[in-house]
């Protein structure tokens, strides 16, 4: 009965787990996507690609890499939906849909297709695979922090390397903002893991996808431009044509192969033909011009165009609250009575330009809707009105969203029913600041700096302290907390302008007498929330005006600790140069040595010992630097610390020494290492008493028989569990109990 139990609560802790790391990871979906392309394909057609030697090859032998390029996205939907019916024994398949429509942040960027990836494939585990739970558990403190992309990156290989085939398959690599790392992983991955791969890849055939690709050496090419399409191409238009009732059954036909083959020659009907618009540049240019609201289209159209997340339609319908009075020179101001009374009318207003998805969002119809409005063609012709550029369009929602933060000084408390109030309030208050910093200088900069002025000023305090409070919430309208209100009473404009990077904002307010070193927010002072976040002209500026870089405060203890944890080397040198100390001793890791060290930034590590790091100092969890770089498995740190004088045996942090830290988590090429520079096996000090004691507990079988075979004693007591044969019954590893049962026999009769 007792068992029983102990499974039930055991597989509750399970399932709660899963959903705290499902949280943490906070996966973008796109499956809309793939619905959304699956919707829209004809019955019928494909079946010339499915059918062809190209993805045969690619379904069938691993290390395979396919390559679509063209366009046409329900090619890549057929092979999600094959890839799903695959048979095969522990067969792992995952997708990513990007989309550049609306340069969200969610389905754009390199670091969220990894963390899609990593879910999807986790998700055919039974329970939480052991890499993501070591990534969650160990690396991130039961997720208190996030992880660095290299970390996903490695996460991932080592789930997909789980499967006996895995496929992977990305459609629009083009529609990528980093399609540059997607291409280094692409190359990594795959001649990591040839055995087991199989990728394919959608884009349009860009030069830099070209060089990208054309390296690997499995590399097949399937372009879907090329004659075989011409038959989808033409199922397509026959339904598209059927749903249009003015056409006759001859003039369908006509018009069909008009489309597809570019013929002329018809008297009345080919008249007609070229009344019709010749390309989608020539549809989208009469749609922006027929407009009835061209300043509210325009600016809607630069949201979705480059926002930094999807959208709703009810957060795009507010964009028409605010009024730009005179767009050259004049701030914009929110009023009320400009909103809509149903934020759906947005869709007509945008009829043709925009589509609405799940859960309410809307995108761009397609991307060439985004090329168009920045092309020179749209600056020669009718439209010029809507032509917009990148820098243009962030200054645009820049403004848009400070000015409609600045109407919250209206409001004397922040409730939920607030935020449900100004549904574009999340979002104004926690991308702003990107927008800001995307703006070339000559584009709206006055205007800009006006309404940053107000809302830190001391006019706007209400405003400013709403803002402060839903950047700590977060970009959600139903994860708002009224939390730590007597800090926010007390928050300084300094700390939270140097938290955002801009500039201009930190030296106004130094110029009108903000005090520079006083503490207040999670990283201390503002020249710490400013090294955290690596904003380095912040970072300079602030030192330029007398911040002090060795104030003890916030989560990493110093400014020092905050740039070297998070891994920024051009930081840590400006400190440095301004009389940071090395060795204060504070935070987690103990000093910034032991930061770097347990990160692994090698470029930091020397910088630090070049200005006077002491490589044995001891602090933090981990006890030194050399314990820290143990713990974590990174050998490169481990050699460097060990070639400028690391003590392989100082006792100290929570285990021990660092080799009891390499065994707490199986790192057995960091054991030999530290063994080979004259580790004691049977130092005794931790929680686990030593390091066999550590290994045994965690069930790290090829571990215990490493630190047997270089001289562990068997029969050493320290710690709760005793020796090490106690620890390992604990937790019922049968194996380990085997082998140290034996080795203890071994000793006994030496």
């Amino acid at each position: 009965m007792a068992t029983d139990m102990q499974r039930q609560v055991r597989g509750i802790h399970d399932v709660q787990k899963e959903e705290k790391i499902t949280r943490w990871m906070s996966a973008p979906d796109s499956s809309p996507n793939f619905n959304a392309a699956r919707e829209k394909h004809q019955s019928e057609t494909g079946a010339w690609f499915l059918g062809g030697s190209e993805f045969a090859k690619w379904m069938d032998q691993s290390g395979s890499v396919l390559w679509l390029h063209g366009g046409r996205k329900y090619l890549t939907t057929f092979a999600v939906e094959s890839v799903h019916g695959a048979n095969g024994l522990f067969v792992g398949h995952a997708y990513f849909f990007f989309d550049g429509r609306d340069g969200q942040s969610d389905l754009v960027h390199h670091e969220k297709l990894i963390r899609s990836l990593i879910m999807q494939f986790s998700a055919q585990w039974d329970g939480v695979p052991a890499a993501l739970d070591n990534l969650y558990t160990v690396e991130c403190k039961d997720g208190l922090r996030q992880p660095s992309i290299a970390s996903l990156e490695r996460t991932l290989m080592e789930i997909a390397k789980s499967f006996n085939s895995a496929y992977v398959i990305i459609d629009a690599l083009d529609e990528c903002c980093e399609r540059r790392k997607s291409l280094k992983w692409i190359q990594s991955i795959t001649s990591s893991i040839p055995g087991k791969l199989h990728l394919l890849v959608s884009s349009r055939p860009e030069p830099e996808i070209d060089r990208g690709l054309s390296c690997i050496s499995t590399l097949q090419e399937v372009n879907i431009a090329g004659e075989r399409n011409i038959a989808d191409i033409q199922r397509y238009l026959d339904v598209r044509l059927a749903e249009d009732g003015k056409w006759s059954d001859a003039s369908k036909h006509l018009i069909r192969d008009g489309l597809v083959r570019g013929a002329d020659g018809m008297h009345e009907l080919e008249a007609q033909l070229k009344a019709l618009p010749r390309g989608l540049n020539d549809t989208y240019a009469k749609i922006l011009t027929c407009s009835s609201r061209p300043s509210d289209l325009k600016r809607f159209l630069q949201c979705l165009a480059f926002s930094n997340r999807p959208m709703t339609v009810v957060e795009i319908a507010e964009v028409a609250t605010i009024h730009f009075v005179d767009e050259d020179s004049n701030a914009p101001v929110y009023e009320s009575d400009r909103r809509f009374e149903n934020p759906k009318d947005v869709l007509s207003i945008c009829y043709g330009l925009i589509t609405e998805v799940e859960a309410g969002v809307v995108k761009l119809a397609h991307y060439s809707v985004k090329e168009f409005l920045l092309s020179e063609e749209i600056q020669r012709g009718a439209a010029k009105y809507f032509f917009t550029n990148e820098s243009l369009s962030h200054c645009t929602i820049a403004q848009i969203c400070l000015a409609y933060l600045l109407q919250l000084d209206q409001l004397t408390f922040m409730t939920q029913e607030n935020i449900d109030s100004f549904p574009l309030a999340p979002y104004a208050a926690n991308r702003f600041a990107s927008h800001v910093r995307s703006i070339c200088s000559e584009d709206g900069s006055s205007s800009i700096q006006l309404l940053l002025q107000q809302l830190f000023g001391f006019d706007k305090r209400q405003a400013f302290l709403h803002w402060a409070r839903l950047l700590e919430s977060g970009d959600s309208h139903t994860n708002f907390k009224l939390k730590r209100m007597i800090d926010f009473e007390a928050a300084s404009p300094l700390y939270y302008a140097s938290s955002i990077g801009l500039l201009q904002l930190v030296q106004h307010l130094v110029d009108h007498g903000s005090h520079i070193n006083v503490i207040c927010g999670e990283h201390g002072t503002a020249l710490g929330v400013a090294s955290t976040e690596g904003h380095a002209d912040v970072v300079k500026l602030l030192l330029e005006n007398g911040a002090n870089a060795n104030v003890f405060g916030g989560e990493y203890g110093t400014a020092l600790g905050a740039a070297s944890t998070e891994g920024h080397a051009e930081i840590v040198e400006l400190l440095l140069k301004n009389g940071a100390d090395p060795n204060i001793v504070c935070g987690e890791y103990g000093t910034a040595l032991g930061a770097a060290s347990y990160w692994g930034y090698a470029d930091i590590i020397e910088l630090l010992l070049k200005n006077g790091a002491d490589v044995n100092n001891i602090g933090g969890q981990y006890g030194t630097a050399l314990g820290a770089a143990s713990f974590w498995g990174r050998a490169e740190i481990v050699e460097l610390l060990l070639a400028n004088g690391a003590d392989v045996n100082v006792v100290s942090g929570k285990y021990g020494t660092p080799l009891g830290a390499a065994s707490f988590l199986g790192r057995a090429d960091i054991i030999e290492l530290l063994l080979k520079n004259g580790a004691d096996v049977n130092n005794v000090a931790g929680e686990n008493g030593t390091a066999l004691g550590a290994a045994s507990f965690w069930g790290r079988t090829e571990i215990v028989k490493l630190l047997l075979t270089n001289g562990a004693d068997v029969n050493i007591k320290h710690g709760k569990y005793g020796t090490p044969l106690g620890a390992a019954s604990f937790l019922g590893h049968t194996d380990i109990v085997r082998l140290l049962q034996e080795a203890g026999q071994r000793q006994s009769r030496r």
